[in-house]
């Protein structure tokens, strides 16, 4: 450090009135200006109302608490003109939650360009791809803006590189002008340092952010807030005495009312995490009985009961993916009213599903409602039995609870035990895959058995077979399907097709043997294999509901296969199991849909009704947005999204009436059904393997430099697609890309989300090459604002032809 560096360093950290800081991170990087003047009392004060208001359960529903917090962040906004922290307030939450933020993105946008450095900041906050540049521009306009320099540093440490990010958190810590501004920096310098491996600076920061008393003192809930980062710190820590802190310090703050409820369910997690052999039960418990005393609404005190719930471990299927219906199957298998629920569920399921009479057509689901319907309360031993031969384990030992019967209990404890063994076979493999991939080497010279290893489809199909032995008896081997370089998949059944016949697998129409049996047996859905790109042989375990041939084309393209209809998983595929919304995939000559998937995206719907239909206007105000006003080389912009989704699924809802409808299990499982058809007409394009049909397919490998990642993106991209083309309703297959496009900041786990935006890219250049010669003049798109914004307000027919025009660019219509 040279002197000249180390006097401005020492000035720096006077002003901020913590000097440790720079010291612990070496010194300055960078030479900043003066930090302009703290924000005075009123502004100050009436910014912290605004913020603690938006904090209480419930504000999001609750239009007078929102009237008021937002007059307060006027308020200050007019007693700080340049401050950018309430004009985030007004954009977070009088235009994004109602749809109404493009206009407003396009005013910033305006100022940004008249060199006002706190609207290229607000402009670069909501994202997209010219963020850093927005972001970079503010921060040169005006180099004491706190808000630029921790927006690029967080977008850095999002990145994925910490290190770096921790030169600008620094900065907006030290240039931060109001004690709310130096809690959110310190939280997020902290969290760079801990990316970083530097976590005893991370947890002095905090401390002493804490201890300061200088004119940035932190006030009652932002002391809350950066106590509560404090705890995690220390919760993680390999000091005992730092988790003994922690975990004290945890247990008070379950207890205020200044946390919101994830920031109380996080510490609840963090203590049962790190904590367990140092504070008891009973601590923990006494501590979220005092928090429920003091919860303020009804859904916070709900929350509190369902931090309970996770104190005493969790359900049963932890780790599954359910749905709510079976979350309502178990209780009511309990209180002896499953037949009520059997009954409104056969009235939701897809038509394809249910049979004339109004009942399921797989046999063993008829059965259970059947039984359901004539012994209620399971006491003559009919509804046990129909749940067992059903699969359905869960709700099965919640009958036995009620019944006292220890030989159901004991049988259904075993399905459960099963899938949970299965469960935990794909986290080892996950493990194990983690392990090869960062580079490490067995040199032991064992076998993949001798070493516990998972490696082959093979040794997979085999530990699959062992762990459910004891339910489903040892399994004959499955024929295992191979598409060359693109994957493998154990046959999934049911029964074998024409193809299979022709390639010798097996007699068309014959059940298929091995796991397929197995688990049809156990009303299961498995799809075990290896696909591209996603590295090593998987699993997924989901619970079958109903099974169907399909055959048609799309586009002119043939498509046939079995489709498996399911409701939620009991063992989630890696990419769910990373945290992905998996609703469908193709398979062998056929394809799934995960209904408890589509279900939890219907629940988006009718939260997004609800909240729209109670508030006068809204629809109008939402569905009437034309768009930001920008420059012809920003038309095409495709990210910030800025709430292009949801004003889609209004359009979608909204009857001539005038009134919110919201699609069903049919209606949006239909789409997920067309996008996994398009990949089945790339698969009867490919295979079953000829030698003309191998160039094609190598030819197309080579097209995209013959990576998984690029092959699998590309892939997605020609599914969804067909999907846009030939959707009944186009606009739920555009709503996919624009919730990708939405997504943007936040990476992705599949494939899916990359080849979307890309593609949603590739159709709005279209769109905009196909408006300079005026073929969009009657469509009512403004040439002057940007598309993604407009796209809503587009009849779905010339959306679907535009769609027809891609994919007959990429050579996936022959019509």
């Amino acid at each position: 450090m040279t002197a000249g560096t180390g006097v401005t360093c020492a000035r720096l950290a006077r002003r901020a009135a913590l000097p440790f800081t720079l010291a612990l991170l070496g010194g300055c990087a960078a030479r900043l200006p003066e930090p302009a003047p703290p924000i005075g009392p009123s502004p100050s004060s009436r910014m912290l109302d605004a913020w603690s208001a938006a904090r209480v359960p419930g504000f999001e529903r609750d239009e007078a608490a929102q009237a008021e917090a937002l007059a307060a962040a006027l308020e200050a906004r007019a007693g700080a003109p340049g401050w950018p922290a309430p004009e985030r307030f007004v954009d977070d939450w009088r235009h994004r939650p109602w749809l109404t933020l493009p206009e407003r993105y396009g005013e910033h946008l305006e100022r940004a360009r008249a060199g006002e450095a706190d609207a290229a900041y607000l402009a670069g906050r909501l994202g997209g791809t010219a963020a850093d540049a927005r972001l970079g521009a503010a921060r040169a306009q005006e180099p004491r803006l706190s808000w630029a320099h921790h927006g690029l540093a967080w977008r850095t440490f999002a990145s994925g590189a910490p290190h770096r990010a921790v030169r600008g958190g620094q900065a907006a810590y030290t240039l931060a002008r109001d004690p709310s501004e130096r809690a959110q920096f310190a939280i997020a310098l902290a969290r760079y340092l801990d990316g970083a491996e530097e976590r005893a600076p991370a947890e002095n920061l905090l401390r002493l952010t804490l201890a300061a008393d200088d004119a940035l003192a932190l006030r009652g809930p932002e002391r809350a807030l950066v106590e509560a980062e404090l705890a995690r710190v220390e919760l993680e820590s390999l000091d005992p005495a730092d988790v003994r802190r922690g975990a004290a310090r945890a247990l008070r703050l379950l207890g205020t009312v200044s946390l919101d409820v994830q920031e109380r369910l996080r510490l609840l997690l963090g203590v049962r995490g790190s904590a367990t052999a140092l504070v008891s039960r009973a601590e923990v418990e006494l501590a979220l009985l005092d928090a429920r005393a003091a919860a303020r609404t009804a859904s916070e005190e709900e929350s509190i009961e369902r931090a309970l719930e996770l104190l005493d471990g969790g359900t049963t299927r932890e780790g599954a993916s359910g749905s709510a219906w079976r979350d309502r199957w178990v209780e009511a298998a309990g209180a002896g009213t499953l037949d009520v629920e059997l009954t409104a569920w056969c009235q939701v399921l897809p038509d394809r599903l249910v049979a004339e009479d109004g009942l399921p057509r797989r046999a063993a689901l008829r059965a259970l409602v059947l039984a359901a319907r004539t012994d209620a309360d399971g006491t003559a031993g009919e509804l046990g039995e129909a749940l067992l031969a059903a699969g359905w384990f869960a709700e099965a030992r919640a009958l036995s609870a009620s019944l006292g019967s220890d030989t159901l209990e004991r049988r259904a404890a075993e399905g459960e035990a099963a899938l949970a063994a299965v469960r935990a076979l794909a986290r080892r493999v996950d493990a194990q895959e983690a392990f090869v991939n960062s580079g490490a080497v067995d040199a032991s010279g064992a076998s993949s058995r001798e070493r516990g290893r998972v490696d082959s489809l093979r040794e997979l199909e085999d530990e699959v077979a062992r762990l459910t032995a004891r339910v489903g008896g040892t399994p004959a081997r499955s024929p295992l399907i191979r598409y060359g370089p693109l994957g493998e998949v154990i046959h999934p059944g049911p029964r074998f097709s024409a193809e299979d016949d022709r390639l010798g697998r097996g007699a068309e129409g014959e059940p298929v043997p091995g796991l397929a049996a197995l688990f049809d047996a156990l009303g299961r859905f498995a799809l075990v294999g290896r696909g591209v790109g996603q590295g090593g042989p998987d699993a997924t375990i989901l619970r079958l509901v109903g099974v169907e041939e399909r055959e048609g084309e799309h586009l002119g393209r043939p498509f046939s296969g079995t489709v498996f209809w399911c409701q939620g998983a009991d063992v989630p595929g890696r990419y769910a199991r990373r945290g992905a919304a998996i609703s469908g995939a193709a398979l062998h000559e056929g394809y799934y849909v995960d209904l408890g998937v589509v279900e939890r995206d219907r629940a988006h719907w009718e939260d997004l009704a609800g909240r729209f239909s109670a508030r006068a206007g809204a629809v109008e105000a939402a569905l009437g947005v034309r768009g930001a006003r920008v420059p012809p080389e920003l038309r095409t912009e495709s990210t910030p999204a800025l709430g292009a989704a949801d004003r889609m699924r209004l359009a979608v809802m909204r009857g001539a009436d005038g009134a919110l409808r919201v699609p069903g299990l049919d209606a949006l499982g239909a789409v997920v059904a067309v996008h996994e058809e398009g990949h089945l007409c790339d698969r009867k394009q490919w295979y079953p393997l000829s030698l003309g049909r191998a160039l094609r397919l190598v030819s197309f490998a080579g097209a995209h430099g013959f990576s998984s990642n690029a092959i699998a993106e590309a892939l997605e991209a020609r599914a969804q697609l067909v999907a846009l083309c030939c959707a009944d309703d186009v606009r739920l297959a555009w709503i996919d890309l624009l919730d990708a496009a939405e997504a943007e900041s936040s990476g992705g786990i599949t494939p899916h989300g990359s080849a979307y935006r890309s593609l949603l890219a590739s159709i709005l250049r279209r769109m905009d090459g196909e408006l300079r010669f005026g073929a969009w003049d009657d469509a009512g798109v403004d040439p002057e604002r940007r598309l993604i914004d407009q796209l809503h307000r587009i009849e779905p027919e010339l959306l679907r032809e535009l769609a027809v025009r891609e994919a007959r660019s990429r050579g996936l219509a022959r019509l």
